[in-house]
């Protein structure tokens, strides 16, 4: 046995605080953006590298608000609102529970919940409709 094997190595993983200082950073730049030019802006966590511990520690880091949305439509959808006003965490899944999109929204309310303006038009007429008729 050379004395090389007798040296303890200790393998030290990179401080995973540094990503979600990035993801801060970045959240910081979004919604700056929002309040000084009214553009909301998305950040697209699924794609990233993030580990169990880094989501844990941003989870943790963002905290969370007073509102939770759940939506049912090919899948689930949830949009809970941090800590921070105006900044949510969005995750969509398909039928089967596979995570399809996770990420961070900067807006007022997650455009996924906002009807759309035919939507909007549709439901003034069944409304009317049920006016006429009682």
């Amino acid at each position: 046995m050379s004395s090389l094997d007798q040296i303890a190595v200790k393998l030290v993983e990179k401080d995973r605080s540094d990503m979600v200082r990035s993801i801060l950073s970045e959240v910081v730049t979004l919604l700056e953006r929002w309040l000084e030019q009214g553009e909301p802006g998305i950040l697209d966590l699924k794609s990233l590298p993030l580990s169990p511990a880094d989501n844990q520690l941003l989870e943790e880091t963002l905290g969370r608000g007073e509102l939770t949305i759940s939506m049912d439509v090919l899948g689930s959808s949830q949009m809970v609102e941090t800590a921070f006003s105006g900044v949510w965490y969005v995750t969509h899944r398909n039928e089967q529970a596979q995570v399809l999109v996770k990420q961070i929204e900067v807006i007022d309310i997650p455009s996924i919940v906002l009807p759309q303006h035919s939507e909007v038009l549709s439901a003034l007429e069944r409304l009317k409709s049920k006016l006429n008729n009682n």
